[in-house]
C-alpha cells in the first residue's frame, strides 16, 4: 500500500513537473519572441535614424546646390546662353525625345501675335523653368527663350481670340503674346506656366540635385 501511494505521489509530482516544464518552455518562447521584437524595433529605430540623417544631409546638399544654381542663373546675362550651358543641345527634337521625369511639361505649336504683323506659328516647349520658342523652319536652336520664374503673365480677350501676354523682366526684357482659338487651351498653358514659375520651391522635383551638380563645374563661355 505504501508503495502504491508512493507511486501515485510520484506520478502526480511528475505531472506537475511536466506542466511546469511546458509552461517554462512557453514562457521562454514568449520571452525570446519579445527579445526578438525588441531587437527588431531597435534595428528599425537605427535604420530610421540613418535614413533620417541621410534625408537631412541630402536636403541640405540640395538646398546648397539650388542656391548655387540660382546664383548661376542670375549671373548669366543671356537666357539663350544659359539654356545652352544647361542643356548643351537645345534643339526642339532633343526635348521632344525626352521621356519620363525629364520630359518637357508642355510642347505644342502656338500662334505668336504681333501688333504690326500677322500672327506666326512657333513650336513652344516648356522645360523646367524655361519657355523655348522655335520657328517652324529652324528648330535646332530656340528663336527666343523666356525664364518663367521671372516674368509677369496676364490674359485678355480680343474679339474671338484668347490672348496670353508674357513679360520677362530679367536678365533681358522680352514681351511675347500668344493667341489661342480656345480659352481652355490658353488656360492649360497658363496653369503649366504658373507651376513652372514655382520651380525653385517645388518640393516634388526629383532632379534638383542632379541638375545642380551638373552645373557646378560649368563656367559661362
Amino acid at each position: 500500500r505504501d508503495a502504491d501511494d508512493l507511486k501515485r505521489n510520484f506520478q502526480d509530482i511528475s505531472g506537475v513537473v511536466r506542466d511546469v516544464e511546458r509552461q517554462r518552455g512557453e514562457w521562454e518562447a514568449k520571452y525570446l519572441a519579445l527579445v526578438s521584437e525588441a531587437e527588431q524595433a531597435e534595428g528599425q529605430r537605427a535604420t530610421q535614424a540613418t535614413i533620417l540623417d541621410h534625408l537631412t544631409t541630402t536636403k541640405q546638399r540640395a538646398e546648397t546646390f539650388m542656391l548655387q544654381l540660382k546664383s548661376l542663373y542670375q549671373s548669366v546675362g543671356s537666357t539663350k546662353k544659359l539654356t545652352r550651358m544647361i542643356y548643351d543641345d537645345c534643339s526642339a527634337e532633343r526635348f521632344e525625345r525626352m521621356a519620363g521625369i525629364d520630359a518637357p511639361t508642355l510642347c505644342s505649336v502656338l500662334l505668336r501675335s504681333s501688333p504690326v504683323k500677322e500672327a506666326k506659328p512657333y513650336k513652344c516647349i516648356l522645360k523646367d523653368v524655361f519657355l523655348l520658342m522655335y520657328k517652324p523652319d529652324k528648330t535646332s536652336e530656340p528663336h527666343d527663350v523666356i525664364r518663367v520664374d521671372d516674368c509677369a503673365m496676364s490674359t485678355r480677350t480680343v474679339g474671338d481670340r484668347s490672348l496670353l501676354d508674357i513679360n520677362m523682366l530679367r536678365p533681358e526684357q522680352l514681351t511675347v503674346t500668344f493667341e489661342f482659338n480656345q480659352t481652355e487651351h490658353r488656360d492649360t498653358w497658363v496653369s503649366a506656366l504658373q507651376v513652372a514659375s514655382q520651380w525653385w520651391t517645388d518640393n516634388k522635383r526629383k532632379r534638383e540635385t542632379m541638375s545642380a551638380k551638373s552645373l557646378l563645374n560649368l563656367r559661362p563661355p
